[in-house]
């Protein structure tokens, strides 16, 4: 007997197309934690994700780090390239400097006063 496994290391984008193929039935899904742990990952996609083995890391939280995370802004953290993605998608705004020159669109301004918390997770 041959089986025809169909296998996918998945982000949410992905699940969604599935979803609009109709084709979630086809494939074996494997996630990180962050399926299990925070259902507004799947949210609205729960019929795609369902029967998902999500798959979380051994790990200790270290307190130093948390507040370290929490110091960082924008403007004084370039030695990380992705940080002022994450900050735009973490608060759904745009850096000022990230502002194109001229457009038609409007944009949310990150406030300057943002900040990092604990209880974001």
């Amino acid at each position: 007997m041959k089986i025809d496994a169909k296998l996918c290391f998945v982000f949410r984008r992905i699940l969604m197309a599935a979803k609009r193929a109709n084709a979630s039935r086809h494939f074996y899904w494997i996630a990180s934690d962050g399926w299990g742990k925070q259902q507004k990952l799947v949210e609205g996609i729960e019929e795609v994700a369902e029967g998902s083995i999500t798959v979380e890391l051994q790990s200790t939280n270290i307190p130093e780090f948390d507040t370290y995370m929490m110091t960082l802004i924008p403007e004084e953290n370039k030695r990380n390239p992705w940080f002022e993605q994450y900050w735009e998608d973490f608060f759904q705004c745009t850096l000022p400097k990230n502002l194109p020159l001229e457009t038609n669109y409007t944009f949310n301004i990150c406030n300057e006063d943002l900040r990092l918390a604990t209880e974001y997770g």
